[in-house]
């Protein structure tokens, strides 16, 4: 469809951030995520927490524009965008049975990963925080067991509970430098580790790299989704069987942002929508 001619005033539309040329050679490999194309990745820079963004008819033009279906709500429509890399990321390292998945950050991204690692077949998920509150809301999401880090010594507690062995795979989900450092120390031999989450710039990770080594670990850094995983999960997010809906657990107008902020920052909010037409 070309939407440029065929949208009108009124359509609803889902926006994808990323834009892709589809003709370097990453693209085409299938990895746009990594789109070499400075002039059109920066087409991506859309805004957002206004009542209306301006979009070139060149982003329109490269894609990552879908329709959004009569029936679905644009607030669980929204939740496409934070479900793309977790997608992204779970595609990519293959989670399925008979998998043993840790996630370690119980945040809205770590929620999206438990109950998507669910669909996809993972036979156990155990979820690390230091925010009981939230390692409680993640039992809702598919969590089988969760671990309080301030209770407890997380790399001996993930070692007890996979009889010695350590997990499958095992996903940094926090922006936090010590649970990268921790992650290599709970995943089994030839398991994989995922850096998902963004550590401060410019700050450093101590790593075991005689353990990685000798262990054979393989570690994946994770930013982004190609156009095809971007589309796939937004029709996951807009299909009546993933409980889109159920992450979403505040609803406030645009100028309580302030509010849904700090509702996100307390652990309270999994995830807060704002509505910008709203009173």
């Amino acid at each position: 469809m070309n939407l440029v001619k065929e949208s009108k005033v009124g359509d609803r539309l889902y926006l994808f951030p990323g834009t892709y040329c589809m003709e370097c050679d990453n693209c085409i490999s299938g990895h746009s995520e990594n789109c070499e194309n400075e002039h059109v990745a920066k087409l991506a820079g859309t805004g957002g927490f206004a009542q209306y963004i301006a979009v070139g008819g060149e982003k329109i033009h490269y894609g990552g524009i879908y329709e959004i279906p009569e029936g679905v709500s644009l607030e669980a429509a929204s939740l496409g965008e934070p479900l793309t890399s977790v997608y992204a990321c779970l595609d990519n390292i293959k989670v399925g049975y008979p998998d043993t998945l840790v996630i370690i950050g119980a945040g809205p991204i770590g929620c999206f990963m438990a109950q998507l690692a669910k669909v996809r077949g993972a036979q156990k998920v155990i979820m690390i925080d230091l925010n009981q509150q939230r390692l409680d809301m993640a039992k809702e999401f598919g969590v089988d067991i969760t671990v309080n880090g301030s209770e407890v010594d997380t790399i001996e507690e993930i070692k007890k509970l996979t009889n010695g062995k350590g997990a499958d795979k095992v996903i940094s989900a926090t922006p936090a430098n010590i649970t990268q450092t921790q992650s290599i120390h709970m995943v089994k031999k030839g398991g994989i580790v995922v850096f998902f989450g963004g550590v401060p710039k410019g700050s450093m990770t101590e790593l075991d790299t005689n353990l990685i080594h000798y262990n054979n670990i393989w570690i994946k850094g994770h930013f982004g989704a190609s156009y095809e995983q971007s589309k796939a999960a937004f029709q996951l997010a807009i299909n009546p069987d993933f409980p889109t809906e159920k992450f979403i657990t505040h609803r406030l107008p645009l100028k309580d942002i302030n509010k849904g902020i700090e509702l996100t920052k307390s652990g309270e909010a999994i995830k807060v929508v704002l509505l910008p037409f709203e009173e």
